[in-house]
């Protein structure tokens, strides 16, 4: 970190308490926002500077489900957003950049390859899934629901796309470039019969490991609600499976990733259930996740934001989409086991 970084960051701080005696480390941030370490009088923090926008509406929102949360009795924490000097619980950098400061939660990340860990993440998320249905905000969210592609991005605009997907097919990524026009044509075919089929609530939508933590196999907390909408309640899962469908041997899922899976999908069924037309959209849904990506980190690149193209979200899709072709069934046949809303006694 830099000096005059330093300066930027300790300058933030100050506008939650006249304190000089702010101590702040780097941590590695995430892929959308930069995050540092406050301490100050014994107490940890956690600062996050938005780099995705400087939309107050999102953060307001966000931050108003977080309010919510506290009150829900989860058997994890949730982040808690303090209040600035102003009483307002995120800052205006003066650069452009929202800011907000958290407590500090023990744990550490959680690891993808342990099954305890994936069950007990499987189990938190089915435990937030059924508090965030009772989360009620009295104006719209500011993020698009996932199968709202043409809005994922406000600088991805369908022509636009068209024309990026026309430039990268032309060379061994063609199939996936057809594969991406293919899967955007299903899911118009799909969407009416889900919009009358699939329960939507309030969901975080990133629940993935980097933002989940864990203490002795236990989950103390779940982080970067950012994202939250409300979309498809199965999307929240979807999310977290597809952290596993992407964990590969010799270019299929590997025998390490599906005991993850049953490990997750056993966790969820103890704290939530999915409806029988729920579990048969997972699939569709984890593929949609993977197209998503690919649209984010595309209107990234291209508002600076990223130093490479979407590519390589692209080809996580392409490969995705043909793993889950496979082994749909299978994916099916296991949830039906743990989490189907017939299997609970």
């Amino acid at each position: 970190m830099t000096g005059n970084e330093k300066e930027r960051i300790l300058s933030i701080l100050r506008r939650y308490g006249n304190h000089e005696s702010w101590a702040v480390s780097e941590i590695e941030n995430g892929l959308n926002n930069t995050t540092r370490f406050a301490r100050h009088g014994g107490q940890d923090y956690v600062l996050r500077i938005y780099e995705n926008h400087a939309d107050h509406n999102k953060v307001v929102y966000e931050h108003e489900v977080l309010r919510q949360l506290q009150n829900a009795d989860l058997s994890f924490a949730v982040p808690v957003p303090l209040a600035a000097k102003d009483g307002t619980t995120y800052i205006d950098t003066g650069d452009g950049k929202l800011a907000a400061l958290f407590q500090y939660i023990e744990g550490g990340r959680a690891e993808l390859t342990l099954p305890a860990h994936a069950r007990a993440t499987g189990q938190a998320t089915g435990e937030l899934v059924t508090a965030l249905e009772r989360v009620t905000v009295p104006w719209p969210p500011s993020y698009t629901p996932y199968y709202n592609l043409d809005e994922i991005h406000p600088l991805v605009t369908r022509k636009k796309l068209d024309v990026w997907l026309s430039q990268v097919g032309k060379g061994e990524l063609e199939p996936a470039a057809i594969g991406f026009r293919e899967e955007m044509a299903l899911l118009e075919a799909r969407l009416p019969d889900w919009l009358k089929r699939l329960p939507q609530q309030h969901v975080h939508s990133d629940i993935v490991c980097d933002n989940v933590l864990v203490l002795q196999d236990r989950v103390t907390a779940i982080l970067d609600f950012e994202f939250v909408m409300i979309d498809f309640r199965a999307l929240e899962l979807a999310v977290l499976l597809y952290e596993w469908v992407d964990l590969t041997e010799n270019g299929m899922i590997s025998d390490l990733a599906w005991e993850a899976i049953r490990a997750c999908l056993e966790g969820y069924g103890r704290s939530a259930s999915l409806t029988a037309a729920e579990i048969e959209a997972l699939p569709h849904l984890i593929v949609l996740r993977c197209m998503v990506l690919t649209l984010h980190f595309l209107g990234r690149y291209w508002s600076g934001l990223e130093q490479e193209d979407a590519t390589r979200y692209l080809m996580d899709f392409a490969q995705t989409r043909s793993r889950l072709q496979q082994h749909r069934h299978d994916l099916i046949k296991l949830a039906e086991q743990y989490i189907g809303t017939e299997n609970r006694g």
